[in-house]
């Protein structure tokens, strides 16, 4: 009753986060095929955004509840190899999700925008911009969107972030000398970087909520495609199994 309609009626598109298993997705799509869902498509909740907000040079800065994802995106394109996973999630860095603050404690700029801590976010925004050729390097980073939950609950995290960094690339960066030693993995090359630190711009995720940019995005795809992908070129469904493809 509360899906105000019957599942077998409606194909499904899944959102999910990066690097899904293989095992979740199986266990995913049987539960739909359990309902009665003819089909489903599984998208990537980093590669949705753009489409709500109409951009196609960026990049998406997603702070969940375990990890932050970083992804730039060229010509409407992701670029896969720019992918970054850091384990700081609100839940490392807030002590109250349930409330909005605006007061920053050390927690948060440890577990956010301590450029020594090697799984820190400014560390992935930094790592995910250098991973970027160099010909769209600039035009990512004067469009960096940040969304997710963790952007609800401590609503000044893109500034802190973009703040930091500008400093970082404008010579406040350590040597790698004196973090190397404390690290396992490669540090950033902040040096690469340093033309970029008049350019780099936080963007909201404005009209839409950043914990839903990724589902309006996705939605607005099939919307699109389902009107003119009549052979399902760009809808990969995944049928249930003896469904026909004409329901």
């Amino acid at each position: 009753d509360r899906l105000m309609s019957a599942p077998s009626s409606r194909r499904v598109i899944v959102v999910h986060p990066p690097l899904m298993s293989r095992d979740w997705e199986c266990a995913i799509s049987q539960s739909f095929w359990d309902l009665g869902v003819p089909a489903i498509v599984f998208l990537c909740s980093l590669h949705t955004p753009p489409l709500a907000l109409g951009w196609k040079r960026g990049m998406i800065v997603h702070v969940g509840r375990n990890e932050a994802y970083c992804l730039a995106h060229a010509d409407g394109t992701p670029i896969d190899n720019t992918l970054q996973i850091a384990a700081c999630g609100y839940k490392a860095a807030v002590s109250d999700p349930e409330n909005t603050t605006s007061s920053w404690t050390n927690q948060m700029k440890d577990v956010w925008i301590n450029e020594s801590n090697p799984n820190s976010l400014i560390l992935a925004t930094a790592k995910c911009l250098q991973s970027c050729p160099i010909d769209v390097r600039k035009d990512v980073g004067s469009n960096l969107v940040f969304c997710g939950p963790a952007t609800i609950i401590v609503p000044d995290l893109p500034n802190k972030v973009i703040d930091r960094l500008q400093k970082l690339l404008k010579g406040d960066a350590p040597e790698l000398d004196e973090i190397t030693s404390d690290l396992t993995v490669f540090p950033t090359n902040w040096e690469v970087l340093a033309p970029m630190h008049d350019v780099l711009t936080a963007r909201s995720t404005g009209p839409f909520q950043p914990d839903m940019v990724s589902w309006i995005g996705a939605s607005l795809w099939a919307t699109v495609w389902h009107r003119h992908d009549e052979d399902d070129e760009h809808i990969k469904w995944i049928y249930a199994p003896q469904a026909d493809p004409t329901s």
